[in-house]
């Protein structure tokens, strides 16, 4: 029980760290790639969308599927993209 409280409180805040890392890094993604305010707006707005509309997806998974399994297909993707 303690273990799996602890797991989930870590994949929260890690979660949480992947959505907020944008306002920290989007100054220096901005000068590197010389994007305007325009630009470094529509890229944090096309993320937020898609992070908002895969939750709906994710959500009626967890409803029709069970949380273990959306949270190993969903730890597996995170960690062949962050590889």
């Amino acid at each position: 029980m303690k273990y799996s409280f602890a797991l989930g409180w870590l994949l929260t805040f890690l979660q949480l760290a992947l959505r907020l890392g944008w306002g920290v890094v989007a100054v220096v993604f901005a000068v590197s790639l010389h994007l305007t305010p325009v630009e470094i707006g529509a890229v944090l707005f096309l993320f937020y969308l898609g992070y908002t509309s895969s939750s709906v997806l994710w959500g009626a998974m967890i409803d029709k599927e069970g949380p273990r399994k959306a949270m190993f297909i969903s730890a597996t993707f995170s960690g062949l993209l962050l590889t």
